[in-house]
């Protein structure tokens, strides 16, 4: 039987790279970037450890225009992207 190496980076260690580097980052780009299937469970995971998770409020529109900087993603164009609220989640210095 042949040795398995067990990956030792993966998704949330990316994510929490991510925020270590400053970034701010919603539930949205966590999936999309970094493909977290739970970014709350992240999240709990890195307070766990010791980090200080912040959040605050976003609107969509802003949370989209920092997305389509590295990717393509687009919006139903009745939906009114301004006037949604998001949370985007950073950790606190």
């Amino acid at each position: 039987m042949k040795n398995k190496t067990k990956l030792k980076y993966g998704n949330s260690e990316a994510l929490l790279e991510y925020m270590l580097n400053g970034e701010n980052v919603s539930i949205l780009e966590a999936i999309l970037y970094f493909g977290v299937q739970s970014p709350n469970r992240a999240f709990t995971s890195f307070k766990r450890k010791g980090f200080l998770i912040k959040k605050k409020t976003a609107s969509m529109a802003k949370i989209m225009v920092r997305i389509n900087k590295n990717l393509k993603c687009h919006t139903p164009k009745n939906l009114p992207v301004t006037e949604i609220n998001m949370s985007e989640y950073y950790i606190s210095k």
